[in-house]
């Protein structure tokens, strides 16, 4: 069994409040859902779908945080998993600082309101 290892504080987006993700590779674009997201990367659930042409591949992504419109990502897909469809695990690029901004307010937010007590460092 590996033991996965993360840097950076990971929360699930609210069920009332879905996370919707464009994503766009070379000769495909596909539209799925966040399943949990972070400042280093995203978990996106693809209906419908082995997920078998998407490991380790480089992709571009919008994501659209409620509220608010898309912000533009770039990342590569580090894992997928069966699981009525498949969730990309996928390690975000370079991301831009307008990115960035809005991954970190949505998670600093999202802690806060889950745990009540959610400190960033």
């Amino acid at each position: 069994m590996a033991v996965e290892r993360r840097d950076t504080f990971r929360v699930r987006p609210a069920t009332r409040e879905p996370i919707r993700v464009e994503l766009v590779g070379s000769g495909m674009l596909e539209v799925g859902e966040v399943v949990d997201i972070s400042e280093g990367g995203v978990g996106v659930h693809l209906e419908g779908m082995t997920g078998d042409d998407f490991a380790h591949r480089d992709l571009e992504l919008v994501i659209t945080f409620p509220g608010s419109t898309g912000v533009y990502v770039r990342g590569v897909v580090r894992s997928v998993r069966a699981e009525t469809g498949c969730v990309l695990g996928i390690q975000f690029t370079n991301l831009p600082a307008k990115a960035l901004d809005a991954i970190r307010g949505y998670v600093t937010g999202r802690g806060r309101r889950h745990s009540g007590n959610f400190k960033v460092g």
